[in-house]
């Protein structure tokens, strides 16, 4: 599987965790990664996000920019602090030879690529990750990049 991470881009502070919306900051963060996956030869099979709202708004920006047919699903499975076997149920039956988008928050996200590669990274908001995850188990992927917003804006 071609497995996307992308931490939901910076959030308001003060509203209820589920309901905190993304900054403007935050907004033009998750446009870059949207224009840089726009860029990919291979659409999106899925895109599933956290129902939590900036994941929500995160997941899709990212999924207008990218276009395609994507099946874009929300899930609260991907909340903080979900694991592995929160991301399998999340996935569902997706076919080996998926292209996925995963969109959701920390700590889970560092937490899942150490996991699935042995890579200790940290997740800032709106970084986006790839990786080759021939089956959903620790230490079967492979980290193939990591982005950050500064970067991605360049």
């Amino acid at each position: 599987m071609d497995l996307y991470i992308l931490r939901h881009g910076e959030a308001e502070h003060g509203p209820p965790d589920a309901l905190r919306r993304l900054t403007p900051a935050g907004e033009r963060e998750v446009a870059a990664v949207g224009r840089l996956l726009a860029r990919r030869r291979r659409p999106f099979d899925l895109i599933v996000s956290s129902h939590l709202t900036r994941a929500v708004q995160t997941a899709e920006i990212v999924a207008r920019a990218v276009g395609g047919e994507a099946v874009l699903r929300q899930t609260p499975e991907l909340v903080s602090g979900c694991g592995l076997e929160e991301v399998r149920r999340a996935l569902g039956d997706v076919p080996e030879a998926a292209a996925v988008l995963l969109v959701g928050h920390e700590p889970s996200w560092s937490r899942l690529i150490q996991t699935l590669c042995g890579a200790q990274v940290r997740m800032v908001t709106g970084g986006l990750a790839r990786l080759y995850v021939p089956e959903l188990a620790p230490g079967a992927g492979l980290l193939r990049w990591l982005l950050t917003p500064p970067l991605l804006e360049r």
